[in-house]
């Protein structure tokens, strides 16, 4: 009886020590994300990002594509990186924050063209990351087959082509130095883009995450004159054409319909903006969301929202429908984001189980103090800081 207890409890130890466990990567994989665009600015507070654990991932936009399908960039970018690096290398608490940089602008049609173009792009991207230490890439292509023309079609497969070429360098760099290396794509969330560009489950088998850029739903054009939230959570009560396809201008409506074509949850990191939209109105008494604009303005900081906001005669409204604020000062009207609009929708983001959250951008949030109501409450990237307080809140860590 005691030889057979013996046999049983040591073959229940082979099979228990053969089982499969999680590597280091796929741990990190399935682990909350808070994904932060970052633009090189002089004198930027990089310190204060890490210090306050704002990010787990910072992305370095943007780097370009040059005329020979190699990567572009300045000395200001080159120098921005390496302070970036060592801000994280030095900072022992936070110092497990991922550095990566992302690849914008044109060119993605050479490059991405043929094997030889490929190859060489990816090499390129490969130099980029050992000589600055980076931990990935992020392709940001607006858009692949976008605008809609037949001869451009091509693109969506040449996206995934450039996709799998980049996964392969990756992972040849991964058996030569033992470092996972991130590739993340910025995707679109408007519905007739995703329809006609993306191929969601075979990027699904290369990148690591998507960050969906869940904001610009309402830019004013000459043929879509109206103002409207930048990137509501819900769809509101009164939009244009309210069963058309404004209906589908939502965070929730995006996130969700990435996942129905094929994109797992945990790697859809649903974007936030720190940036307001600003509109000017048709006629000052019709200042709801929908009404119409004569024209759009460029796009507000969140410092810039505040000083707004505190302008004689601004009325601030909260849609509680969509959880999202707007504002308006006779014919001037804005849409924009505030800590409590973040806060709701990144608690609907961890509710919902996607795998986190890309903020863009932190340039674009209040370093300048033009937030604070007083010089006791001061407080450095309050969306960021909103949208950190309500993960560690949901999932009780970093």
């Amino acid at each position: 009886m005691k030889l057979k207890i013996l046999i049983f409890s040591l073959f229940f130890f082979i099979i228990s020590s053969s089982s499969p466990s999680l590597s280091v990567q796929q741990q990190d994989q399935f682990k909350f994300k808070r994904v932060c665009y970052l633009r090189p600015e002089a004198n930027f507070p990089i310190d204060r990002i890490i210090e306050q654990n704002l990010c787990t991932h910072i992305i370095i936009a943007f780097v370009s594509i040059g005329e020979q399908s190699e990567l572009s960039y300045d000395q200001n970018v080159a120098d921005f990186i390496r302070i970036c690096r060592q801000s994280i290398d030095s900072n022992v608490m936070n110092s497990n924050v991922k550095l990566m940089f992302s690849i914008g602008a044109g060119g993605w049609k050479m490059a991405s063209s043929t094997d030889t173009r490929r190859k060489h792009f990816v090499n390129s991207i490969l130099q980029f990351i050992r000589e600055y230490q980076l931990d990935g890439v992020d392709i940001d292509w607006e858009f692949p087959a976008w605008p809609k023309k037949l001869f451009q079609y091509f693109e969506r497969n040449d996206f995934i082509d450039l996709l799998h070429e980049i996964r392969n360098g990756f992972n040849q760099m991964e058996h030569e130095t033992g470092k996972h290396l991130i590739l993340s794509a910025a995707v679109a969330a408007q519905f007739v883009i995703i329809q006609h560009s993306y191929r969601a489950k075979e990027m699904a088998k290369f990148v690591d995450f998507i960050n969906l850029m869940t904001y610009d739903y309402f830019i004013y054009k000459w043929y879509f004159p109206y103002v409207g939230h930048n990137s509501p959570l819900h769809s509101p009560l009164l939009i244009p054409f309210d069963n058309g396809p404004a209906k589908t201008f939502t965070v929730k409506w995006s996130a969700e319909y990435w996942t129905k074509i094929g994109m797992p949850k945990h790697k859809i990191m649903v974007g936030i903006p720190t940036y307001g939209k600003r509109y000017i109105l048709f006629h000052e008494a019709a200042n709801f969301p929908g009404a119409i604009a004569i024209k759009g303005e460029d796009d507000m900081s969140y410092s810039e929202v505040c000083a707004f906001l505190k302008r004689n005669n601004t009325i601030m409204k909260y849609d509680g429908v969509a959880n999202v604020p707007y504002a308006y000062n006779q014919r001037e009207w804005i849409s924009f984001e505030n800590t409590e609009s973040a806060s709701k929708k990144a608690e609907w983001i961890c509710m919902n189980n996607f795998g986190g959250i890309m903020i863009f951008s932190l340039n674009a949030d209040d370093y300048r103090q033009q937030c604070s109501s007083s010089s006791s409450s001061i407080q450095l990237f309050p969306i960021h800081m909103a949208i950190r307080d309500t993960v560690i809140n949901n999932y009780g860590g970093d």
